[in-house]
């Protein structure tokens, strides 16, 4: 257990009409029940340990830290890993609203979510200056994301369904892209599209609306994305 975890929460993101007293203890449950959750798995495998293990004592020792932001967007995006190189800060995770105002109806895309991230900061800690050169290159971009979605993947199916966790239709979808297509179709849409536009195919998909008015949504998003190109 990592009771003194959030001793390292130094800095925090925050709009002038929100406080953070409503978030913080939500994010205090969440990552201590993640930690409960990837421990009590009985099936293990080895890249989610690598990764998870060494970032869970990088938080330990304090190196890097959690920020919450209440102005990140409500969607998928609305976590990431900041190095702050630049700035001379440590490292954080920073943790949007989305994913706090559902943690207790949806906890498993959190814990998803931070593994994810997790696998970004251990390339950042682990080659920095590879990390640092190269974050804005498309193609070695695309590299650290294909990684991510793996052992995000990884640890959806060897530690969340083996504990009947109910997962969201993101994480479904990722599980059966892993099984069925080697992840070919999330990179695919990582590249060509983004995960907030995935989010919004799989709403309109699994909507109680009728076809016809799926069509014409799918059709406005469509055009939307025609005018961009």
């Amino acid at each position: 257990m990592l009771p003194f975890l959030f001793l390292f929460f130094p800095y925090s993101i925050f709009a002038e009409t929100k406080t953070l007293k409503d978030y913080e203890p939500i994010l205090r449950n969440a990552i201590t029940q993640f930690e409960i959750v990837y421990k009590s798995s009985t099936k293990k495998h080895d890249l989610v340990e690598q990764k998870v293990n060494f970032m869970m004592n990088q938080v330990v020792k304090g190196e890097v830290t959690f920020l919450i932001d209440v102005e990140a967007n409500q969607d998928l995006s609305a976590m990431g890993f900041v190095d702050f190189y630049n700035e001379k800060r440590k490292p954080a995770i920073v943790v949007g609203t989305y994913f706090l105002d559902q943690y207790e109806k949806n906890p498993s895309i959190f814990y998803s979510a931070l593994v994810h991230e997790f696998t970004h900061a251990y390339d950042f800690f682990n080659s920095q200056s590879y990390f640092i050169f190269y974050k804005n290159n498309r193609i070695v971009k695309a590299l650290f994301e294909a990684d991510a979605y793996a052992v995000e993947s990884l640890f959806i199916q060897n530690y969340l369904v083996t504990q009947k966790i109910k997962l969201t239709k993101f994480e479904t979808f990722l599980l059966e892209d892993l099984e069925k297509r080697a992840l070919t179709k999330i990179i695919l849409v990582n590249q060509m599209a983004s995960l907030p536009l995935l989010h919004t195919f799989l709403e309109i998909r699994d909507s109680k609306d009728a076809v016809h008015v799926k069509v014409d949504s799918l059709n406005t998003i469509g055009q939307n994305l025609l005018t961009k190109v």
